[in-house]
């Protein structure tokens, strides 16, 4: 059966064309795990600060301080060390949200409120020109990051959509389908126009009034005061 997990895995990891592949090295002790993160940490590093085009698989070792022939024992290219970024960011963002939908033990107004500090947070981590850089110069990326982000933004969007609009906290006259439409919009829209809204107002602003905009339109008297009663403090974002 297919997971979100298993989409991430196939949607992120397709064969590289035109490049050799090096056989990786088997699972080996701790130290391999932990040089694999050392790398994909650095590269996000300077991918976020320089664009995925411009970063060379010499500067990512240069400020490793490792060789090139080690790199290659884990990479066997420098798309594939892109592929690692994006499925750890992904998966990272998987496993926040997916956490965050299925806590009952958390009071649902609470969840939505941590859901938008995620989706903030993440979002507004990457710069417009890197998302530029990825559709112009790796496209197929591209291409896999937004059915990624289709596929397991429609799942969490639908399930805590569809639970609040069962509690009553959502207006009875707005069709709970049409809610979960403009939600994704929202997102989808504002991460793949990110690089032409260039304005003097920060990501993280811009984000913020977005959301608090959609959920005084949809949210019940009761629960919109539940919802921005104590409006969002920068430091948790």
């Amino acid at each position: 059966m297919e997971t979100i997990e298993t989409t991430l895995v196939s949607l992120v990891s397709f064969p590289v064309k035109g490049e050799k592949m090096i056989k990786k090295p088997e699972p080996g002790p701790k130290v391999h795990d932990e040089t694999r993160k050392r790398i994909i940490s650095k590269a996000e590093e300077l991918f976020l600060k320089y664009s995925f085009s411009r970063v060379t698989v010499d500067e990512i070792v240069r400020n490793l301080g490792m060789s090139k022939k080690t790199l290659y024992r884990y990479f066997p290219n420098k798309k594939a060390v892109i592929q690692a970024v994006i499925q750890m960011n992904q998966a990272e963002l998987i496993n926040n949200i997916d956490n965050l939908v299925q806590n009952k033990d958390i009071d649902y107004m609470e969840r939505l409120k941590q859901i938008f500090k995620v989706l903030s947070y993440f979002f507004s981590k990457i710069p417009g020109f890197v998302i530029e850089d990825l559709k112009n110069h790796l496209p197929d990326i591209w291409k896999s990051i937004r059915e990624i982000k289709r596929t397991v933004s429609r799942n969490w969007i639908r399930k805590i959509i569809i639970e609040g609009s069962e509690k009553g906290f959502f207006r009875k006259d707005i069709d709970p389908g049409l809610i979960i439409s403009i939600y994704f919009f929202f997102i989808e829209e504002y991460f793949l126009q990110k690089s032409t809204l260039e304005d003097s107002f920060s990501i993280k602003d811009k984000l913020e009034a977005i959301f608090k905009i959609f959920y005084s339109g949809i949210l019940t008297g009761p629960a919109r005061k539940s919802f921005f009663q104590g409006e969002y403090n920068d430091k948790d974002l």
